[in-house]
């Protein structure tokens, strides 16, 4: 009896330890293979690739560049879009950073005008999310 209970439990190990990352590793139930460099192996997660306007408004639908927004993005014009590419960090901590760099530069100008990001999803699609994200924020009136 001891040794059947053993000889199932080395089983049941083995099969979890090479089914298990399988499962991980093919994007269940679409059958994708995910692949992110810099990572480990067959536990990573793939890489987040998103493309980022930060720009202005006065009006809507007209976009406007960020006076000195080289402060706080180094190497960004704004309002021309850049391609960004997260190894570590989830859609929503990357919302999260773009919402309050953002508002802390609404908070920053002395103008009435309406700060936005906009971030559109290049990779990785899945159905049940939106591909385009947007957030805004009005400027201090310098008052």
């Amino acid at each position: 009896m001891k040794r059947h209970f053993t000889s199932s439990f080395i089983i049941i190990w083995l099969a979890v330890q090479i089914i298990v990352p399988f499962v991980r590793r093919l994007d269940f139930p679409h059958f994708r293979y995910r692949y992110a460099t810099f990572s480990w192996a067959m536990y990573s997660k793939p890489a987040l690739v998103y493309d980022v306007s930060l720009f202005a408004q006065n009006k809507p639908r007209q976009m406007e560049a960020i006076p000195n927004i080289g402060q706080f993005v180094r190497g960004y014009e704004s309002p021309q879009p850049m391609q960004m590419r997260e190894y570590y960090l989830t859609r929503k901590q990357v919302e999260e950073r773009f919402a309050s760099l953002i508002t802390y530069i609404a908070r920053r100008s002395n103008d009435n005008r309406t700060y936005v990001a906009t971030i559109h999803w290049t990779s990785p699609l899945q159905t049940n999310q939106s591909i385009q994200w947007e957030f805004s924020a009005l400027g201090n009136s310098g008052l």
